[in-house]
């Protein structure tokens, strides 16, 4: 996270990049078109999902926009003006990704109109859609439902109560119509308190002594449930006597915990998170072979997770903590405990690394790597995993090694891909179908000594159903054998991939 300061009556701004551990680099001054707060609302989000916040300026009296992109150095590109110009004194913006394209889109509100701009990732947005309201104080936008496209969730403040309603993003720019979700003694937030990927909705009741959350599970649940804080927050402080409220994740967990500042006071008040998250199996219990265990640990914690700095859009490095703090943060297996059988246990512990994501198919791909370690006989198993489109998820190789890290044995797989269309690959047109397959595996392995033993080399084809009807496993001693097999296909009576006949022809040197 980085930190941005601008000037409230001049026209400057500093940028201090952040090192980490809550550490910043030193000050830089940023000049070129900024304007001072007074005059200007500042927002930051990522227009065009490169994983980087960049930099809207919005005038508070007349209809200028501004963008700035932000660059790897820390720097921002010549500030550009879309073709939208839509001052604060017209409309409230709002900058949240309602079609779950990784872009965040331009939502301004006026007093009956929710009008969204949705972006195209080069500093211009597509033409708007509208969705009426009722009018509105204020809207926050964040998952409710999980489905990756942040909703609007409004409130209208009315004879001493707050009246919230919802409105579900469809993720074309307009959203579902309203719901009305109740009124409330105070403003309403909005944050993942539990960690399940939806957020929570949160109540802070007037005098600020205490604060509830609806859960979603997977609808908004009615009944409202009190927060547990790990210890007292600042009490009868009340929320309009200037004290603001925040959630962030402090600690790292996963789960956002409470932030208070009494800005008249200039102090400041923390709770963390103490919500247990019912999402996890952390032990399995068999009355006959005794109890496995399970340990997690947030992919904030560098001793579970390394992340890669090679993404190039559309794919995007996995950044933790997340920017948008009602996200979920990720949660990993670090240790798995079993007994041994003899009245001892065995544990494996996992590490991970390279997670990223395409943001153009709004589709996470999942972990580059992932190494588990048996504690006991000091054995390591390193996998890595294909990042790329159709190949998502399938394992590209398997390296094992002892205790002293000498290599005991390697698989390398090739894969091959057919849309049953095209001559060779699979070429992406609409309506059609993608088989990928597994076409080549090469099997390497050494004996404890380091001495290398013969490599096996199988190779398989597949008919249009996707059966194996040739493998071949062949050794560099000159060892081979071949298994052909013929199968029934008949769709017509749902019979696929039945075995009729199959020949295994043996090879000797």
């Amino acid at each position: 996270m980085d930190w941005i300061r601008v000037s409230r009556t001049t026209d400057e701004a500093w940028v201090a990049l952040g090192q980490g551990g809550g550490s910043f680099h030193f000050w830089t001054k940023y000049l070129p078109g900024v304007g001072s707060a007074n005059a200007n609302a500042h927002f930051f989000a990522d227009l065009d999902g490169d994983g980087r916040a960049d930099w809207i300026q919005i005038s508070r009296t007349s209809n200028v926009v501004k963008l700035a992109f932000a660059s790897l150095s820390g720097d921002f590109a010549t500030w550009t003006m879309p073709a939208q110009q839509i001052g604060l004194s017209k409309a409230m913006s709002y900058f949240a990704d309602v079609n779950g394209d990784g872009k965040a889109d331009w939502i301004t509100l006026s007093e009956y109109m929710m009008t969204a701009n949705l972006s195209n990732g080069d500093g211009t947005f597509s033409a708007a859609t509208s969705t009426s309201v009722w009018p509105a104080a204020t809207c926050i936008f964040a998952d409710v439902n999980g489905d990756k496209n942040q909703d609007a969730i409004c409130s209208s403040e009315g004879p001493n109560k707050y009246v919230i309603y919802n409105f579900i993003s469809k993720g074309d720019g307009t959203f579902k119509p309203q719901v009305r979700l109740g009124s409330y003694d105070g403003p309403v937030l909005m944050s993942d308190l539990n960690a399940d990927g939806m957020a929570d909705r949160i109540s802070i009741v007037e005098n600020g002594a205490a604060f509830f959350y609806w859960p979603t599970i997977p609808v908004q649940s009615p009944y409202p449930y009190p927060i547990s804080l790990s210890a007292p927050s600042a009490p009868n402080l009340n929320y309009s006597s200037g004290i603001d409220y925040y959630f962030e994740d402090i600690n790292g967990d996963g789960k956002p915990d409470l932030i208070i500042v009494d800005r008249a006071n200039r102090n400041g008040f923390v709770g963390l998170n103490m919500l247990n998250n019912m999402y996890r199996i952390t032990s399995i219990a068999d009355p006959v072979h005794g109890t496995t265990t399970i340990e997690y640990k947030p992919v904030t914690d560098p001793s579970v997770y390394t992340s890669d700095t090679d993404g190039v859009y559309p794919l995007r490095d996995a950044i933790f903590p997340l920017p948008n703090p009602t996200a979920r943060m990720p949660f990993v297996v670090s240790a798995v405990t079993s007994p041994d059988g003899k009245g001892g246990t065995l544990t494996t512990r996992y590490t991970y690394g390279g997670m990223k994501t395409d943001v153009l198919r709004n589709q996470n791909l999942g972990f580059r790597w992932m190494k588990a370690t048996q504690v006991e006989s000091g054995i390591s198993t390193y996998t890595e995993f294909k990042q790329v489109w159709p190949y998502t998820g399938l394992v590209a190789s398997t390296t094992t090694t002892g205790p002293s890290g000498s290599l005991l044995n390697q698989v390398i797989n090739t894969y091959g891909c057919t849309d049953f269309v095209s001559t060779s690959g699979c070429t992406v047109t609409p309506g059609r179908r993608y088989f990928p397959f597994l076409s080549q595996s090469v099997v390497s392995a050494w004996d404890a000594k380091g001495i290398a033993l013969p490599t096996t080399t199988i190779t398989k084809k597949y008919d249009s159903f996707g059966n194996v009807t040739r493998e071949v496993t062949s050794s560099s001693d000159g060892y081979s054998k071949t298994v052909d097999t013929e199968y029934m296909n008949d769709i017509n009576k749902w019979w696929i991939g039945r075995p009729v006949r199959e020949t295994v022809t043996n090879t000797s040197p």
